[in-house]
């Protein structure tokens, strides 16, 4: 039975939930939410949540894991000029590889760097988008990666079978930020959807699902009241 967010809320505050009872997720706010998801829910009557990372939501911007790896995709199909800076990541390999294998190859590899510093990040971001343009690359081109506008958000909550609900607003983990500046990014996300004229959220989810002893309670701190996060099992 799937449950609307109010409806979630209500039985999770009795302790008591319908059999069968689920909700329905979907993280950080990309257009095909409304392009894909939102037509087969609606015709269902099923209701969903968006928690979107409104620092992203109307803009032509990307969350750097999806624009290293369209980058490097793009970098490895131009072997003959774009394989030496794939060599220095170590994963020059992918040249010699159909477009599957290598997307997933980049992928896996753009994963292990969520655990990298932010400085870390930020190098090798630069330095794959400078090969780009030496290559004559597009290095802004995000292709499918793009996030919803508000106008949207707002015409998907207008039926009252989407919620929107915060995802932070500049999407970095909460433990990078540490406590003051997590509650800070959080109070921005809740101010920016009641700013767009949508409902003041009480949910949130933590992005990327990551939190610590020190930022677990910085969405309440925020003015939110239930936070969710991602256990894989």
């Amino acid at each position: 039975m799937p449950l609307s967010a109010d409806e979630f809320q209500s039985c999770l505050q009795l302790a008591r939930f319908p059999a069968g009872a689920c909700l329905v997720t979907f993280d950080d706010g990309w257009y095909d939410n409304e392009e894909h998801a939102f037509p087969i829910l609606r015709e269902l009557g099923v209701p969903m949540t968006l928690f979107v990372a409104t620092g992203f939501v109307g803009t032509n911007d990307t969350f750097w894991q999806e624009r290293l790896t369209r980058q490097l995709f793009e970098l490895s199909r131009s072997p003959a000029m774009g394989r030496r800076p794939l060599e220095l990541l170590g994963i020059a390999d992918v040249c010699d590889f159909g477009d599957d294998i290598a997307r997933h190859r980049i992928l896996d590899f753009v994963t292990t760097l969520k655990s990298s510093t932010v400085t870390e990040i930020d190098r090798i971001a630069a330095t794959v988008a400078n090969a780009c343009r030496q290559v004559g690359l597009d290095a802004v081109s995000f292709g499918d990666d793009r996030f919803l506008d508000w106008q949207a958000l707002s015409s998907m909550a207008a039926t009252r079978l989407v919620t929107v609900g915060a995802h932070g607003h500049s999407h970095v983990p909460l433990p990078r930020l540490g406590r003051e500046v997590a509650t800070i990014d959080l109070q921005r996300s809740v101010r920016e959807i009641e700013r767009r004229g949508l409902p003041p959220p009480a949910m949130c989810a933590y992005p990327n699902g990551d939190y610590d002893a020190a930022t677990m309670n910085c969405p309440g701190e925020a003015g939110l009241r239930f936070a969710f996060t991602t256990k894989h099992g």
